[in-house]
This record gives structure tokens, sequence and C-alpha cells, in this order.
């Protein structure tokens, strides 16, 4: 796939690509985004991620890519029940791409080798902290009290045996923070 922009639109909770057991795949110059065609918000998630390998996928390129407007992004690497067939494989270069306005997984990867350069990542919060004061950040908040919509949670996850290497990015946080409160002056 090069240079293509989707418009993504499906009913259901599908994935919008998806790259299983192939190597050498290449994801260059293209828009994935969640359309906002149904209600405003982050109310309806129309696909489970916008770009989502597993299954022994390898050498894989993600680059010059818009990505935006979604719940979870990018999810490299399947769950713990494919480990054995993920480890060894999974190799990434994910870069000179634009992240911004999604949640979370600008990748979650799993399982392999990601190395990660030349991104920009943006994201805007406007919640309040989780927590009242620096003391309390140890404590978790409860899930009750978490919003029904996708507010910011993280850029990069690091999940089970992957080694990752990050190098000049850039990352840009609008709003409040999510950790800790604001300084008093």
């Amino acid at each position: 796939m090069r240079y293509m922009p989707l418009l993504l639109i499906s009913a259901g909770n599908a994935l919008a690509l998806t790259a299983y057991t192939g190597p050498r795949q290449y994801a260059i110059g293209t828009t994935l985004s969640e359309p906002d065609i149904i209600e405003p918000g982050w109310q309806v998630d129309r696909f489970c991620g916008l770009f989502d390998c597993e299954d022994r996928t390898d050498n894989v390129t993600f680059s010059h890519n818009i990505i935006r407007n979604h719940h979870k992004s990018l999810l490299l690497g399947g769950g713990t029940k494919e480990a054995d067939r993920d480890r060894g494989k999974m190799r990434f270069t994910i870069f000179g791409n634009y992240f911004n306005g999604s949640a979370s997984r600008y990748p979650t990867m799993r399982f392999g080798s990601f190395d990660i350069f030349y991104n920009i990542y943006e994201a805007r919060n406007d919640k309040p902290p989780r927590f009242n004061d620096a003391g309390q950040a140890h404590r978790r908040e409860a899930l009750g009290s978490t919003p029904l919509d996708a507010v910011f949670q993280y850029h990069l996850g690091v999940y089970n045996q992957s080694r990752v290497r990050v190098q000049d990015s850039v990352l840009i946080q609008h709003g409040a923070s999510r950790m800790f409160p604001p300084a008093s002056s």
C-alpha cells in the first residue's frame, strides 16, 4: 500500500488494515482516520484498530503516514496466546509519521523489535488530573470514574518481550496532564 488516502467506513468492530503472517510489508503515505459521520466524539469506534499486525508478520515498514482520531490506533503483535508465533519475528520500522488526536497505541508493541524515529506525536487532553496531589500519584483511579469518551492515554505502549528503540521524535501535549496536578504558583 503506497500513497493511498483512506477514508475508513464500516459497521461493527472491524479492523481497518490488518497484516497476518506476511513478510516485507509496507504502509507508506496513507491517511488512516476514524470518520466522525455518525455522532460526534468518541462514542462510536467503527474499528478495533486502524492498523494491526500479528501472527508472524515480519519486516514491516510504516512510514510517512497520518494517523488520527481513533481510540486505539496501531497494535503490533498478538496477545500472550500468540506469543510463540510472534517471538523472533515482528520486526518493524516506524518513521516519519504524524500521529494526532487518538487516545492510545501509537503503537502498542508486543513480542517484537521496533525502530521508531522521526515521528510527531500530538495529543490534547482537557480532562482534570487523575490525582489531587503528588502524594496520591501511586494510587490508581477507580474504573468507575473513568470518562466514557476516549481521553488521551499514551503514545508508545511497550508490552511483553519487546525490544524498542525510539529516537529523534517529537511529543506535543496540549491541555492538562492526567498524571500530575498543575504546579502551584
